[in-house]
């Protein structure tokens, strides 16, 4: 499921790079969404708005991301 959905989303738009951890956090959203189509939005709104500032300082700024993400989804559910 992983593999399918990060492969959905490296060769949408002309194709992207993979970055290490994409896959964990790809593992999170369907973990939390429980819906491959959803998780695959989720993704591609996250990377669009922030992988510049995800991907910054060897991923430090993930991890605050990902509490951002799960207190929406708390919130929202």
């Amino acid at each position: 499921m992983m593999k399918r959905l990060l492969n959905k989303y490296l060769y949408s738009d002309g194709g992207k790079d993979y970055y290490q951890g994409m896959h964990s956090l790809v593992g999170f959203l369907y973990y939390l969404l429980r819906d491959e189509d959803m998780t695959l939005k989720m993704f591609v709104a996250l990377m669009n708005k922030h992988s510049g500032y995800v991907m910054e300082n060897e991923f430090k700024n993930l991890k605050c991301l990902l509490h951002q993400f799960d207190r929406l989804v708390y919130f929202i559910i």
